[in-house]
């Protein structure tokens, strides 16, 4: 079925109908607006990982020693290694969450970026489709003005029955007047 981007545009043919010259980026159907704006706004600004700023926060506030092998060498109590592998196991956690997150939702924004260039790509397609339709309906207005200033022409030539001679103009039926029989072939040779 083909996609259009409002209902008096043109249909949009399918990626797979089009050459290659003309197909959309990447063969993706271009989105409808609606469906576009919806996932631009799902990765709004307020809703990004990058916004998270309470995780941020944890990620920032983690200790020196479990980012740092150096720190660890001293630790000669099976108890401070056992609590630094909680804390390792725990930023181990939070950050391959925040990263796969972060993952996502570059994911997102390039398949977003996706549809940006198939969705400009259409417009592009339809605003050529339009241009040319309407350089076609100048051409045909420039024709159809040419022909009605010949008959404004025309009609300006023509006496005025207003002007005759008035046993003229009752020669001239009006309309709904029926007109005198012609005389018949016989009558015009004799």
């Amino acid at each position: 079925m083909p996609r259009s981007g409002s209902r008096d545009s043109p249909p949009v043919p399918k990626p797979e109908e089009l050459s290659p010259a003309e197909s959309p980026p990447k063969k993706r159907e271009p989105p409808e607006p609606e469906e576009l704006f919806k996932r631009m706004a799902a990765i709004d600004r307020s809703n990004s990982v990058a916004a998270d700023t309470a995780t941020q926060q944890r990620i920032a506030a983690l200790p020196p020693e479990v980012h740092s092998s150096s720190l660890s060498v001293g630790l000669k109590d099976k108890t401070a290694v056992n609590q630094l592998m909680e804390k390792v196991d725990e930023a181990i956690k939070l950050l391959s969450d925040y990263t796969a997150r972060v993952e996502a939702e570059v994911k997102e924004r390039e398949d977003i970026h996706e549809l940006l260039d198939a969705y400009i790509w259409q417009q592009k397609h339809l605003l050529r489709e339009t241009k040319k339709k309407m350089k076609d309906h100048q051409g045909k207005l420039e024709k159809v003005t040419k022909v009605r200033q010949e008959l404004q022409s025309h009609l300006a030539s023509l006496p005025d029955i207003s002007k005759l001679p008035t046993n003229m103009v009752a020669a001239v039926p009006t309309i709904g007047q029926e007109l005198a029989p012609l005389p018949s072939a016989g009558d015009l040779f004799t």
